[in-house]
C-alpha cells in the first residue's frame, strides 16, 4: 500500500471538529492518543519501511459537546537531523543512514562508528504511554520523547543509555497495580544480555528512579535476539528469546550501507526459549521453557492458573513477516510475506520445575486448553507445544486492561492474511478464548488499526465496553475516521469522520486516558 508513504506530509496541530456519524455512548469522555510513523520523505530521500517514518502522534478528545481531532510529528533528535541536512542521516529498521557522499569512504567508516555510538534513532514512532500527566513517546531503541499532551509538543528526550548500558528496549512496558512500570531491554555486547527493570510512574522523572531487577545472558553471547514486547503476569516476567538475532557482523554490516532488517539473521532450526523471572525476588527461574522455532512482535496477555503460567501470543511461523513492511529500493507497492500470524497459547507449568519429573509425562493438567509440556531428557529444559487457535488471524492484540496478567476471556486485534501482498482486506476481530469463536468486523473502503478497549463505567461483564480503532482511508477522496464498536455485540455504533483537508497517518500503537487534554 504505497498510501501508506505518500498520504502524509504536513502536521494540523490546531485540533478540528469531526462530524459523527451514528451514536457515540454520553459516557465516552476523554482522550485517546495513537502513536505511529508518518512522514517518509526528507529531501530526495525516501525511508524505505513503514516502520521508519518520522514519528506522527495523534489526538482525539472526546466531550459532551463532540469529538475534535488534531495531530503532530514529534520532533525528536533524529527528526531534527534530518530536516537539518535534507537527507536521511540516521538509521532507521529498514532505512540506511547516509552520511555526506562527497565523504571520502575511510572517513565514512569513522562517520558509521561515530553514529553508531552516539545517535541511534530516537524516532519513536511506535508507542505512547500516559506517566504522571505526561505523554511518553517509545520505539526499540533506547531514546524516549516526553511530550505534552494538550499540545502535543515534544518536551524533553531521555536516553536510556544515560541510566543503563542498554541499546534496546521495548516500547511495551507494563504497569503493575503498585504503580511500576517494568520493561525489558538489551545490552549488546560480547557479553550481551537481556535486563529487567522497573521504575515508578508516579514521578516527574522516573528514570532517574529506575530499578535493574534482573540481567538473563544471551544464549550466543555476541548474537543477542530481537524482541518487541514481554509477558508479565502477577509474580512473573517472561522474556521470549527468539531465534531472529542481531549477527556479530552488525556493525560491518551498517558500515557497508546495510539497513538493519536486512543483516538480522534467522535461524529457522534453532529453539525459541522463554525465560521466567520472579519479580519478587528478581531471581531467573533455572529451568528453560523451550519451543519450535517461530517468531513473533507482541504478547497478548500473561497470567498464572493452578501452577501454571499461561502466555498467550500472536505469532508467525517464521520472520519472513518483516519483508511485508519494506518497499523495494526503487518504490512501489509493500512486498508481501506468505504468512499469516495466529494466536497461540503456551502453558509453562511452575509447579515442575524442579529435577527428576518424568520425560515422558505431560506436564500441563489445565483442562480449558490443548498445550502441552514435557520435560527433556537434560533435566534442565522443559519443551512447550502451544495450542494454535487456526481460526483466529490475529496480530496487534489487545484486551480488556484490568485483566492485564488475569485470566480473561476476550482478545481484541487486526486480522491481516499478509498472503494477500498488501493490507486489503483487514478486518478486526473479537476472540472468544473460552468458545474459541471469532467474531469481525469490515469495511472495505478502510484499512482499520489497533483496537482500543474502553470499558463501560457500569461494566458487569469483562466486554462491557466500546472499541475504538482510527481508520486509514484507501481513497484519498475519503473522510480518515475513527471507529466505535461495542465492544461485546462487535457492531458499529458510531465513527468520527476527519475533514479530508486533514492528513491523518496510518498509527501503530496507542492508548485511551479518561483525562480530558
Amino acid at each position: 500500500m504505497e498510501a501508506f508513504f505518500d498520504r502524509f506530509k504536513n502536521d494540523h496541530a490546531d485540533p478540528v471538529s469531526c462530524q459523527i456519524k451514528g451514536s457515540v455512548p454520553v459516557w465516552l469522555k476523554g482522550t485517546l492518543f495513537a502513536n505511529g510513523a508518518g512522514l517518509f520523505d526528507i529531501g530526495n530521500d525516501k525511508l524505505k519501511c513503514l516502520f521508519d517514518g518520522m514519528a506522527v502522534l495523534q489526538k482525539y478528545t472526546f466531550k459532551s459537546s463532540g469529538i475534535s481531532y488534531c495531530n503532530r510529528l514529534i520532533h525528536s533528535r533524529t527528526y531534527k537531523r534530518n530536516k537539518r541536512a535534507n537527507r536521511i542521516v540516521v538509521m532507521e529498521f529498514g532505512t540506511a543512514g547516509n552520511p555526506d557522499p562527497l565523504i571520502p569512504i575511510c572517513t565514512r567508516y569513522f562517520w558509521y562508528y561515530y553514529d553508531l555510538l552516539t545517535t541511534e534513532t530516537d524516532n519513536t514512532c511506535v508507542n505512547v504511554v500516559e506517566i504522571c500527566n505526561k505523554l511518553m513517546a517509545m520505539t526499540e531503541t533506547n531514546g524516549v520523547n516526553f511530550v505534552e499532551p494538550v499540545s502535543l509538543a515534544t518536551k524533553r528526550h531521555v536516553n536510556l543509555g544515560n541510566y543503563t548500558d542498554l541499546r534496546v528496549s521495548s516500547p511495551h512496558p507494563r504497569k503493575d497495580p503498585d504503580g511500576y512500570i517494568w520493561n525489558f531491554g538489551t545490552h549488546i555486547s560480547c557479553a550481551s544480555h537481556y535486563t529487567l527493570y522497573k521504575m515508578p510512574s508516579g514521578v516527574s522523572d522516573p528514570f532517574a528512579n529506575l530499578k535493574i531487577v534482573c540481567e538473563i545472558p544471551s544464549r550466543w553471547r555476541a548474537e543477542p535476539s530481537y524482541f518487541h514486547s514481554f509477558g508479565m503476569s502477577d509474580n512473573y516476567a517472561v522474556f521470549l528469546e527468539q531465534t531472529l538475532t542481531f549477527p556479530p557482523t552488525l556493525f560491518l554490516s551498517l558500515v557497508g550501507g546495510m539497513a538493519l532488517s536486512e543483516i538480522l539473521k534467522f535461524y529457522k532450526t534453532e529453539k525459541c526459549v522463554f525465560h521466567v523471572v520472579d519479580k519478587r525476588s528478581g531471581q531467573l527461574l533455572d529451568v528453560r521453557f523451550t519451543a519450535d522455532v517461530f517468531f513473533s512482535f507482541h504478547f497478548a496477555n500473561t497470567f498464572e492458573d493452578d501452577g501454571h503460567l499461561v502466555v498467550d501470543l500472536s505469532c508467525y511461523p517464521d520472520a519472513g513477516v518483516l519483508k511485508s513492511f519494506v518497499r523495494p529500493r526503487v518504490g512501489g507497492d509493500v512486498a508481501g510475506s506468505k504468512v499469516v500470524s495466529r494466536l497461540w497459547r503456551f502453558v509453562l507449568p511452575l509447579h515442575s520445575t524442579k529435577n527428576g519429573t518424568n520425560n515422558k509425562e505431560d506436564l500441563v493438567t489445565l483442562e480449558y486448553t490443548t498445550a502441552r509440556a514435557v520435560r527433556q531428557a537434560d533435566d534442565k529444559s522443559i519443551f512447550c507445544v502451544p495450542e494454535v487457535f487456526n481460526n483466529c488471524i490475529l496480530e496487534m492484540p489487545q484486551i480488556n486492561h484490568a485483566f492485564d496478567g488475569k485470566q480473561y476471556r476476550y482478545c481484541y486485534g487486526m486480522m491481516q492474511d499478509f498472503t494477500t501482498g498488501s493490507f486489503d482486506g483487514a478486518k478486526l476481530i473479537k476472540f472468544d478464548l473460552l468458545k474459541k469463536k471469532a467474531t469481525l468486523w469490515a469495511d472495505s473502503n478502510y484499512i482499520p488499526s489497533e483496537p482500543l478497549f474502553v470499558p463501560a463505567p457500569d461494566a458487569k461483564e469483562e466486554d462491557d465496553g466500546l472499541i475504538l480503532s482510527p481508520l486509514f482511508n484507501k481513497y484519498s477522496h475519503q473522510c480518515p475516521a475513527l471507529l466505535i464498536l461495542n465492544a461485546s455485540t462487535f457492531t458499529e455504533v458510531a465513527r468520527a469522520e476527519i475533514p479530508t483537508s486533514v492528513q491523518v497517518p496510518y498509527p501503530f500503537h496507542g492508548m485511551f486516558s479518561n483525562s480530558l487534554y
